[in-house]
């Protein structure tokens, strides 16, 4: 398995709906010349609970954040953030059941969990994504 020293957190711009949206994600990425979905995780809300879907297995990388992608897990919350901030129930959920293991596994610091924005010119995670308070959410419930 390759070394992964970061989680690179990302939103997914498309919106979330009751329905099942992480194959939506794929086919359009797909669709954009990626040869799989680009995250290794989407966390998307499906009739009203949240779920961590396996995007792309921890076996193969990403394709979620140039230069990026050998060394880090990228990780999706499905909605768009530069238009309201992500619900909270969401950001337990992924800290509980994701990130948090994730970071167990690879002995990951909090401080190397990176918005996609502190490492690439972009906006994502989102303007309402406040990584500084997300890390303190982590930081937490460690």
């Amino acid at each position: 398995m390759r070394k992964v020293k970061y989680l690179i957190i990302h939103h997914g711009e498309w919106k979330d709906t009751p329905e099942f949206q992480t194959n939506e994600v794929k086919k359009d990425q797909m669709q954009r010349g990626y040869s799989d979905i680009a995250y290794d995780f989407v966390i998307e809300n499906f009739a009203g609970q949240y779920f961590a879907i396996v995007g792309r297995p921890l076996t193969q990388v990403g394709g979620h954040c140039k230069g990026w992608n050998q060394v880090s897990i990228g990780i999706c919350f499905l909605g768009n953030f530069n238009q309201a901030p992500p619900p909270i129930a969401m950001l337990r959920y992924g800290i509980e059941y994701l990130i948090i293991p994730l970071i167990q596994i690879f002995s990951i610091p909090i401080k190397n969990i990176l918005g996609h924005g502190e490492v690439r010119d972009t906006d994502c995670p989102g303007k309402f994504f406040n990584m500084n308070q997300f890390r303190s959410m982590i930081q937490d419930n460690r």
